[in-house]
């Protein structure tokens, strides 16, 4: 459509040059998308601007706004793709513009920031307090948003940074106490860093509909070797991400005196480039970030520094290429899903600080022959070797009182079992599936047997038991302890039980 033409006497509608207007012309109600004009001049006497007015109009690329007009919804000029500036007069006393940037009078608010606008970056003046919703929606061009030195940004309306698909990173002031819903949303490979410690109260519960990585605590944010990383308000360097042209990396001890002391979530998250992981000597990484290095299917090694106290839940998860792996002296805990999925994973050294093994730890590591579970851990989580099919052999320390639900499920190679006379519970399904088992022996301060523990064992017929057989009879068994299991015998020290 080129032309909106309104008839003469028509009672609520009027038009100027193929333009739509209501009666009295104060009204500018729709510009026709086709209209092939590169410029519009708004008339005066105009005073309102409604909703997607230049929404298809592909080939404006200026608009200007006489001083008559004191009121344009947020929505009038989505969908404009070619427009690069918006001018206002000066004498309007409602709105301004800076460079084409459409702000209230005195610059507290941004308006609109044209979706033709080909700049790369933008730097939002000091005096801004309020970005509007839609501000910067489907800005294609925008790579990175900063905020000059003494921004006073407290509010950051909905939809404000809707589709800006090339956007990278933005620095949130930590004055920012408002965040409109879905305020990031569809922007690809956004990360988002912030000042602040946290979110505030007054943030939208979707204002990160995509779950962007947002890093806290931030003073500074840069780019080193390829490395891209963020200054934290302790001082301590953070990693973020890397170029995906990167296949052999080095992470410095420090990046401009600051020590690196973290890599932050999602780091290297899908990064199919990565091959090696070598930390700089002298290295003071203190912690590894959840879904730091998932699904990394060609990286091959890495050796984690020994300051290491901290591995976070799925770090690993899905690197098939990785062969072996060392779990320092300084780490307690082997988190959450850390090495599940690492299916050439094949030697695995767990030095002697480890308390804890998180639930589905090492979970489809179908590569992993034997592991040494040493005496420091005292906790086995829930399915942490479940479908370890080449397992052979395992021994359970004296330290462990429970060995949890599934945790040896479905290790149908597993031939040998050493169970310490420490465990007083075996859990659900501990070892169902183990089908090449033929002997187990029980220690005699078994308390509880959990159900379906010997499912599908279907060679296991035999169960020496060190106690005796009324010890024996006062265990708890669970129902369908030994569902499935027919034909073995209980080996108890003065009697035999023939089931």
């Amino acid at each position: 459509m080129t032309s909106i033409n309104v008839i003469s006497g028509s009672p609520e509608y009027s038009s100027i040059d193929g333009i739509l207007f209501n009666k009295d012309q104060t009204l500018l109600i729709k510009y026709p998308g086709g209209n092939t004009n590169s410029s519009y001049v708004i008339p005066a006497g105009v005073t309102s601007i409604g909703a997607k007015e230049f929404s298809e109009a592909t080939f404006l690329t200026s608009i200007s706004i006489p001083a008559s007009v004191t009121s344009i919804d947020f929505r009038a000029f989505n969908g404009a793709k070619s427009l690069t500036s918006i001018s206002v007069s000066n004498k309007n006393h409602e709105y301004s513009s800076i460079e084409g940037i459409l702000f209230n009078k005195n610059q507290t608010e941004l308006e609109r920031y044209p979706e033709g606008n080909d700049n790369l970056t933008y730097m939002i003046p000091a005096s801004v307090k309020s970005i509007s919703s839609y501000a910067f929606c489907n800005i294609k061009s925008l790579t990175a948003v900063m905020f000059e030195k003494g921004s006073q940004l407290t509010s950051i309306g909905d939809y404000a940074f809707l589709g800006t698909t090339s956007l990278t990173s933005i620095k949130i002031p930590s004055s920012v106490e408002s965040m409109g819903k879905n305020a990031f949303a569809f922007d690809k490979s956004l990360v988002i860093y912030a000042e602040a410690r946290h979110e505030s109260s007054g943030w939208d519960y979707d204002w990160n509909f995509n779950d962007y990585p947002v890093v806290w605590n931030v003073k500074e944010y840069g780019k080193y070797n390829g490395i891209h990383y963020a200054r934290l308000n302790d001082d301590s360097i953070t990693i973020i991400s890397v170029d995906n042209t990167i296949e052999n990396l080095v992470i410095p001890k420090a990046i401009n005196n600051y020590e690196v002391k973290s890599i932050y979530d999602r780091a290297f998250y899908n990064n199919q480039e990565l091959k090696t992981v070598i930390f700089e000597e002298g290295s003071q990484l203190v912690s590894i970030g959840r879904v730091a290095f998932r699904c990394c299917t060609n990286l091959t090694s890495i050796i984690i520094p020994s300051t290491v106290i901290n591995i976070d839940e799925n770090a690993f998860y899905g690197c098939t290429s990785l062969t072996s792996i060392i779990i320092p002296n300084s780490m307690t805990i082997i988190g959450e899903s850390v090495f599940k999925g690492c299916k050439n994973l094949k030697n695995i050294t767990i030095l002697n600080n480890v308390t804890r093994i998180g639930d589905f730890a090492f979970e489809g590591c179908i590569s992993l022959t034997s592991i040494d579970i040493p005496s420091s851990v005292k906790i086995i989580g829930k399915s942490a070797f479940e479908n370890c099919s080449s397992l052979v052999n395992i021994l359970i320390p004296s330290s462990i009182t429970d060995i949890g639900e599934s945790v040896f499920k479905n290790c149908n190679s597993l031939t040998s079992i050493t169970i310490s006379s420490g465990v007083m519970r075996i859990k659900t399904s501990a070892f169902e599936g183990c089908s090449s088992l033929t002997s187990i022996e029980l220690p005699s301060g078994i308390l509880v047997l959990g159900g379906f523990i010997f499912e599908n064992c279907s060679s296991l017929t035999s169960i020496v038991y060190t106690g005796t057989k009324t010890m024996w009879d006062s265990i708890w068994k669970e129902c369908f302890w030994n569902y499935t299991l027919n034909s073995y015998v209980i080996h108890c020290t003065d009697e035999d039980i023939v089931k």
